[in-house]
């Protein structure tokens, strides 16, 4: 492909006006050439330039005269062939396939490990187990058990102290409405404890994992009635609110996400924070602090989206080995590398892995349900 256009491609891309066969064009051109192997500086902009000259590659020597000046002119060239192509900032081509022209082979070109789905078991108190139904409303808790279309979910009688646990496996996720009203998402393998009916006192849950919460505000003889999330030691309290938790054992980062309302939070030194629409606490062992950060990249999960925000690759990876089922093993590479990006959730896993690859800076192997991440 000539440089003109490449140029012509790239314009269209950027303003949105590239057709639907212009963009398989560049799609397929961009797949032969970034298989080949390259070390990218830290500078963002070094990057987008060393990505550019690899773009506009050719034999001659004279060419490299008229791409610099090229660079210069365009001015944001550099953060828009991140946008488009993945240096650092991946997956911003969303649901678009990328076809591939069958020539090349792709190391991640085998069996379809699909993604995850609406999975869960319910943990009855007397230790009996009830694997639930594939239902996108989840369950919810009247006077009985039941899914969201009245389908009970077991046909024992409900005893209103008794607790139980509902768990999300590796590859899994559902919704439940509690009995004050209150909404809760389960992300892949989290196990959220709580009563069938809240007492009079509080209403109390226990997370491990991550959930997504729509506290509903509920008031007992005219007074409001916390809402608390024992998390890892940590404790959330709400009164009617919209926030996340992330908290994984074994995890060295755990976030609280709020989206609306306020919450107070307790960490494991029992030292309080204040927490206000737009913030998070994070806590990296027993040290937490709030910070501002954009709400939607931590609550993507529950829109059907995977999202990353210079997050680094060995997170990356845990989250793709929770939500695919799969286990992963690094071979020598660098999990400290840097990526960005937003993809649809639903995706195959082989695309996703391809995507990454396409930085030239990650290959993977998969083999049967385990990933090897080689440099």
């Amino acid at each position: 492909m000539d440089n003109q256009r490449l140029q012509y491609l790239l314009n269209a891309y950027i303003n949105k006006a590239i057709s639907p066969s212009e963009r398989k064009e560049l799609s397929d051109w961009y797949r032969k050439t970034s298989t080949q192997d390259a070390k990218y500086p830290d500078s963002e902009y070094e990057v987008g330039e060393r990505m550019l000259l690899r773009l506009f590659k050719d034999k001659s020597t004279t060419k490299k005269a008229v791409i610099r000046p090229f660079i210069r002119a365009w001015g944001s060239v550099a953060a828009a062939i991140l946008l488009i192509f993945g240096i650092s900032l991946i997956w911003y081509w969303k649901n678009d396939r990328i076809e591939s022209d069958g020539g090349e082979q792709h190391t991640v070109q085998l069996d379809s490990i699909l993604p995850g789905t609406n999975q869960a078991t319910l943990i009855l108190e007397d230790g009996s187990s009830v694997a639930l139904k594939d239902r996108e409303d989840g369950i919810r808790i009247d006077e009985q058990l039941q899914y969201a279309d009245g389908t009970l979910v077991t046909e024992n009688k409900i005893i209103p102290s008794e607790k139980v646990v509902l768990q999300t496996p590796k590859g899994g996720q559902y919704k439940l409405v509690l009995s004050d009203g209150t909404k809760v998402w389960l992300n892949a393998a989290t196990t959220l404890k709580y009563p069938l009916h809240f007492d009079e006192s509080d209403r109390l849950v226990e997370l491990n994992g991550e959930a997504y919460f729509e506290v509903q505000k509920h008031a007992e003889s005219g007074k409001y009635r916390p809402f608390k999330v024992l998390v890892n030691g940590e404790e959330v309290t709400v009164l009617g609110t919209n926030f996340n938790i992330e908290s994984y054992a074994g995890s060295p980062i755990r976030r609280t996400t709020l989206l609306e309302g306020s919450i107070r939070f307790q960490d494991a030194n029992e030292k309080s924070f204040m927490l206000k629409p737009g913030q998070q606490i994070k806590s990296i062992g027993s040290k937490s602090s709030i910070q501002h950060v954009e709400v939607e990249e931590f609550v993507a999960w529950k829109e059907g989206l995977i999202s990353f925000n210079e997050d680094n690759l060995r997170s990356i990876m845990e989250r793709i080995s929770r939500w695919y089922n799969v286990d992963v093993e690094f071979q020598g590479a660098n999990p400290n590398l840097h990526f960005g990006g937003t993809i649809s959730k639903y995706t195959d896993l082989n695309e996703v892995l391809a995507r990454l690859e396409l930085t030239g800076m990650v290959k993977f192997e998969i083999k049967e349900r385990r990933i090897l991440v080689k440099p």
